[in-house]
């Protein structure tokens, strides 16, 4: 026997409301019948590009994670923006391995960070090396931090300089990173954060 359990529950609402009396008009019954029959007196009907995909992306945006997790588990087997969505969805939860295992056909900024936050600061190094985005400032912020972790002074410092210079405003961030807090008196760091 399978054993199978509710993890979640989530609502949506697509756009496109029809009304009971709208229903009557279409199927020819009389003003009422379809409210009288069924109690329902709005019905919505999901348009084309209200895929279950597109709407745990509304939600993840709204901030709504457990509604995001449903939607696009519900969507699972898709391809793989859908598995990336689950990926995100899972470091928002704090579930890095999970999001590891989702983002495991990409090699960008969230998949370095799932890797790095799972413990594997190689991997989120490889990431971040073969992700080709010019002047990606949280690339060489990322790459600052796994030197911090590391021990890797070179690559703290000139990533670190590098995502500066991307973004002035990662300087006070990085002054405020415990990620850094070893350097915060280092001449150098004080340098590039100044």
């Amino acid at each position: 026997m399978r054993r199978i359990k509710i993890v979640s529950t989530a609502k949506y609402l697509p756009r496109n409301k029809v009304t009971a009396a709208e229903i009557d008009k279409k199927i020819g019954e009389k003003e009422g019948w379809v409210a009288n029959k069924s109690g329902v007196l709005v019905r919505h009907f999901a348009s084309e590009d209200e895929t279950s995909p597109v709407m745990g992306a509304i939600a993840l945006k709204e901030g709504d994670i457990k509604k995001a997790e449903t939607l696009f588990g519900a969507a699972a087997g898709a391809g793989n923006e859908v598995n990336y969505n689950l990926g995100i969805v899972s470091m928002k939860n704090a579930e890095y391995d999970k999001a590891v295992k989702y983002f495991v056909k990409d090699e960008d900024v969230n998949s370095a960070l799932a890797k790095m936050m799972a413990g594997n600061n190689n991997g989120a190094l490889q990431d971040l090396e073969a992700f080709n985005m010019p002047n990606c400032f949280m690339k060489e912020y990322l790459k600052a931090v796994i030197g911090a972790r590391t021990a890797k002074e070179n690559l703290l410092f000139e990533s670190l300089e590098k995502a500066v210079s991307i973004n002035p405003e990662m300087k006070a961030k990085a002054r405020n990173d415990m990620e850094f807090a070893r350097y915060f008196e280092n001449p150098k760091f004080k340098e590039i954060v100044k």
